[in-house]
Formats: structure tokens, sequence, C-alpha cells
């Protein structure tokens, strides 16, 4: 999973033809902290990818996001915004989610 920035996001967005899994957290969020063990470990999956994105460093992102909850898990496909989830999500469940947009 690999911490990201506006710019390296946007960049992302438009290179990759992968399903990209988006987690929004703060540092301080214990539900943040239970969501990213979580998906540490579904990392080993090629068919999309995860990124986080530190909300209290990017306040903008998020606002553009529309995220008001911590944590929110957006996925993009093709550019596009395909849903938002949140909270302390089980792996299963951010899986069932991915397995939507193969």
């Amino acid at each position: 999973m690999k911490e990201t920035n506006r710019e390296d996001l946007e960049n992302i967005i438009n290179k990759s033809s992968k399903l990209l899994v988006v987690e929004f957290f703060a540092t301080w969020c214990k539900y943040c902290k239970i969501l990213n063990s979580e998906l540490e470990l579904i990392t080993e999956f090629d068919n999309f990818e995860i990124l986080k994105v530190d909300v209290d460093k990017e306040p903008l992102l998020a606002q553009t996001y529309g995220i008001e909850v911590y944590p929110t898990v957006v996925f993009i496909k093709e550019g596009k915004i395909v849903n938002k989830i949140f909270g302390a999500l089980e792996k299963e469940e951010v899986l069932e989610e991915i397995s939507k947009y193969k």
C-alpha cells in the first residue's frame, strides 16, 4: 500500500487500467488503523491497487472526494468513482466490493 498525495493520485488515476482502492484515513483514527490492518492482508493481489491518503496531510484532496467520515474507501475504475464505503471493514467486505469491478 502506497501513501499518496493529490498530484500522484491524479497521475495514477490517469494511467492505471486497474481498479484503484483508495483509503482516506487519519493517523489518530482507531477505525482507520483497523481498516489498514485488514487492507494489508490483501495487498498481494494484482488486479487492483491500494492507495492511502492521509486526510490531515491532504485536506483539499479529501474535500474533492467528498470525504466526511474516516475511514472511507473510494473505488475508482477507468478514472471514475464507482463506489465509496465507510468504516472499519473486514478484508472480505473489501474483496467482495472489489469483485464487482473486475
